[in-house]
């Protein structure tokens, strides 16, 4: 789940700039505030630009140059004294023209940072997530309902060089496609000395996974599939007091089902 801090009540703005040895930049920006007297805003900035630290033996470049970019915004609208509701948006990305560096511990030992790669590889990773809590201030047991509905994408590309050597022995590329939905809705409030928790939770996912791998010696093998989730979950608790002894009995039901399948005639 994106946790992120709520709008402020007073308007802010924060910034910051920071940087590393080997080209390694930060800036980010944060904007947050009141836009109404029931509506409130916030609005971030992340990015990084990293020149690549390490340097690849057999290429004499260097390597891990990536570009990072991640944006978050957020508004609550609060609609009565008991009524509120708060939404989250994130976007970002991470891209970079090299892969991760893969280093082979047989040439080159575990007491330095050289390595020796002669495909650099790449990633392109992208994400968009959204949550919407809305919580409800109710009579019963002075207590809260609150409902948490969020959807997420994921999508990412990569290629590497897996034998971490400068020989062509064996890489593989691979894509991840992944879609999920979940939705919480749950009740808490407290009875005398009795503390209830009690609620329901909804999950589903689609999710893709192929991977080429390329072994010269063995050809082209495709591997990878389809797999998609779906989960159902009730939940009750309950806490009584005793003094200092809180005993907390839980009962939760939850029924998952799950399909699977082979991928294997398509290509990344």
């Amino acid at each position: 789940m994106l946790r992120t801090t709520r709008p402020s009540d007073t308007f802010s703005l924060k910034a910051k700039l920071a940087g590393e040895t080997g080209g390694n930049y930060y800036t980010s920006a944060v904007v947050s505030g009141p836009i109404s007297d029931r509506l409130k805003g916030k609005f971030g900035w992340h990015r990084n630009d990293d020149g690549g630290w390490h340097t690849n033996l057999a290429t004499g470049a260097d390597h891990g140059v990536a570009e990072t970019n991640v944006i978050r915004g957020a508004l609550q609208f609060t609609a009565t004294d008991r009524m509120d509701h708060l939404l989250r948006l994130e976007h970002g990305y991470l891209q970079t023209a090299m892969g991760q560096r893969l280093v082979s511990q047989g040439l080159f030992g575990t007491t330095n940072f050289d390595f020796s790669i002669d495909e650099r590889g790449f990633y392109d990773n992208d994400w968009t997530h959204g949550i919407l809590e809305s919580t409800f201030d109710v009579d019963l047991g002075d207590g809260e309902i609150v409902n948490i509905l969020a959807h997420r994408e994921y999508n990412s590309l990569t290629f590497g060089d897996i034998d971490a050597s400068p020989v062509f022995i064996f890489h593989a590329n691979a894509r991840t496609e992944q879609e999920q939905f979940s939705n919480e809705l749950r009740y808490s409030g407290t009875f005398d000395n009795l503390h209830v928790t009690t609620g329901v939770y909804y999950f589903e996912q689609d999710l893709l996974y192929l991977e080429n791998r390329l072994i010269p010696s063995a050809g082209l093998d495709i591997t990878g599939g389809q797999e998609d989730t779906e989960t159902f979950c009730m939940h009750v608790a309950r806490c009584r007091a005793f003094g200092p002894v809180h005993p907390e009995p839980r009962w939760t039901l939850h029924p998952r089902r799950k399909e699977c399948a082979n991928c294997g005639d398509q290509s990344v």
